[in-house]
């Protein structure tokens, strides 16, 4: 007889503890659902941003201009309302110059790829033969990563150097 009760005192914790499991599992579930939710949210606004750029680049003039931001210098290429593509920040005026020099006859090249993303999108690579210039933000198809290209040619093509 006691081993019959000491058996279902047992039973009782294994249970009170699968219960516990359970509810636990549920609960990472539930957390990573929602954390997958999120990023989804973000991606889809990058997507949505890089979409309007080219929208926005399609329907105006480029200019390639150096920018200050903070202490730092980019060589960017831009519209009124869009920036198409910038370079990384640079120390000096002269620096990103240069960088704006090599962004613009690196476009003139042709060194510019499409690229596919880990997460299924694509972006677009300028690249000289050192490293890489420029890489666009995420496009939801290789059709837009290609027009993207034909854009920023095309902006690089007439744009002014300021």
């Amino acid at each position: 007889m006691n081993d019959l009760t000491q058996y279902f005192k047992n039973f009782g914790n294994v249970l009170i503890t699968s219960a516990i499991c359970c509810a636990a599992t549920v609960f990472l579930f539930a957390l990573f659902a929602f954390i997958k939710f999120i990023i989804g949210k973000k991606y889809d606004k990058r997507i949505a941003l890089a979409e309007k750029i080219l929208q926005d680049a399609e329907s105006e003039n480029a200019v390639f201009v150096i920018e200050k931001v903070d202490a730092l210098y980019r060589a960017v290429l831009k519209t009124d309302k869009t920036v198409i593509c910038e370079t990384k920040d640079y120390s000096t005026v002269s620096g990103a110059k240069s960088a704006l020099k090599s962004l613009k006859n690196n476009i003139d090249q042709g060194n510019f790829a499409v690229l596919l993303n880990g997460d299924g999108s694509f972006s677009v690579k300028i690249y000289s033969s050192l490293n890489t210039l420029f890489v666009s933000p995420p496009y939801e198809s290789e059709t837009e990563a290609r027009k993207a290209i034909d854009i920023i040619v095309k902006a690089a093509s007439s744009a002014v150097i300021e």
